[in-house]
């Protein structure tokens, strides 16, 4: 018997992709499906959406998110971490996955999440 050359849906590769809330991210592919629906994200989006929920339940600081999204050459404000939440949480048209933690910044929040 020969050795099998893994397939693209191996369980290594499957095992790279997230799936919490109903969403479903593939950072291998770079792609995020709802109910086998493709949702298109900027590069941004897709980096927030990935770190999110990664670490369910986690709270991320605006400066945290900030420092991950843009380079320290760039001046940005940590509001524009807010518009970036409020694109992505339109477009997953379920806004209540990532909740604002008042003062601080975001999390995940997702029934599955625990």
């Amino acid at each position: 018997m020969t050795p099998s050359t893994p397939s693209p849906e191996s369980e290594e590769n499957v095992s790279q992709v997230i799936v919490r809330g109903g969403i479903r991210v593939d950072p291998t592919n770079q792609t995020v499906t709802i109910s086998d629906r493709i949702v298109s994200l900027t590069a941004v989006e897709f980096t927030l959406l990935t770190l999110l929920i990664q670490n369910p339940e986690k709270c991320f600081t605006r400066a945290e998110l900030l420092s991950l999204i843009h380079n320290e050459e760039v001046i940005v404000v940590e509001r524009a971490v807010d518009v970036h939440i409020c694109h992505l949480r339109n477009k997953l048209g379920a806004p209540e996955v990532i909740e604002t933690v008042r003062k601080t910044g975001y999390r995940f929040r997702s029934s599955d999440s625990k």
